[in-house]
């Protein structure tokens, strides 16, 4: 493709380089500040308002018209650099089209061969992650610079032989704690990849158990205290209650009736003095004796 060179002529710049656009600002300048002056410190009272305002019209006028020839000077000053840039645009709205081709071909085939370059990439660390499969995925090792054309591939693979290698080592070392923490650590390091963030967690844990141990410890005294108290209340109840006479043992025979023979039977009045257990036992030993009890 043959050099072409876009260049405008160099008298025509040096034309424009050199139009001064003068008018009689200093003129003017000192006209308006001698105008002016009166009205920089006028003080207007209520009546005075329609005087101030006819002067402030005055003075807008006077403003407004040098804004205007402003504009005016401006609008034909810059006409041919409008031309000069709209002719510009017409030249570069022919090269876009081609441009536009040209440059979507090559993206395409920058990225597909980018994704090619991380595909290989991630077909070695599946190779070798091993064991560290759990811990550690690709996109967690990934350099997004890798699939950079200027990006060596070799020093990719190095780099991610050195994150195995990194994540290996962290988690051997939780593992040689032997902490009953072990999975909570090792769970933070598969998201973190920060061993003094594992490390940092186990401390927490443990502190934590170590209080949930204190805690549960001083429960259980407690509990004993409290159930030592009962027990010392039932004796103490116990001993206060007065002791019940044992009842016959079922299995010892009844005693042998003896020959029946004229016995003299005897009429005593007497006042038993028991609980009302006792009254049950002492009824039913009488009871068993032959002895009539009658409430008097």
């Amino acid at each position: 493709m043959a050099e072409l060179e876009f260049r405008v002529d160099d008298q025509a710049l040096a034309t424009a380089r050199s139009i001064v656009l003068n008018a009689n600002f200093e003129e003017v300048e000192a006209q308006l500040r001698e105008m002016m002056r009166p009205y920089e410190t006028l003080v207007i009272s209520e009546s005075d308002i329609a005087g101030g305002k006819n002067l402030l019209a005055r003075i807008r006028k006077v403003k407004n018209s040098i804004d205007e020839y402003r504009r005016s000077v401006k609008r034909d000053f810059t006409a041919p650099l409008t031309a000069f840039e709209e002719k510009c645009k017409a030249l570069t709205a022919v090269c876009y089209e081609s441009e536009t081709n040209l440059s979507e071909q090559i993206n395409r085939y920058t990225e597909q061969k980018k994704a090619e370059k991380l595909a290989r990439l991630e077909a070695f660390f599946t190779e070798n992650v091993g064991e560290m499969a759990p811990f550690l995925s690709f996109e967690q090792v990934m350099n997004p610079k890798w699939g950079n054309a200027t990006y060596a591939e070799e020093t990719a693979v190095a780099e991610i032989k050195q994150g195995i290698e990194a994540c290996s080592d962290g988690v051997a070392a939780i593992r040689s704690m032997h902490s009953e923490f072990e999975a909570a650590m090792l769970d933070c390091f598969r998201k973190s990849h920060s061993l003094s963030d594992s490390m940092k967690l186990n401390g927490e844990l443990t502190e934590m158990k170590r209080r949930e141990d204190e805690r549960k410890e001083a429960l259980r005294k407690k509990e004993e205290e409290a159930e030592k108290k009962r027990m010392e209340a039932r004796a103490a109840a116990e001993a206060q209650k007065p002791k019940e006479p044992e009842p016959p043992r079922q299995d010892m025979p009844a005693p042998k009736a003896a020959p029946a023979k004229e016995e003299t039977v005897y009429d005593i009045t007497f006042r038993a003095i028991a609980t009302r257990q006792q009254l049950v036992e002492l009824k039913t030993a009488c009871d068993r004796i032959g002895v009539k009890i009658v409430r008097v």
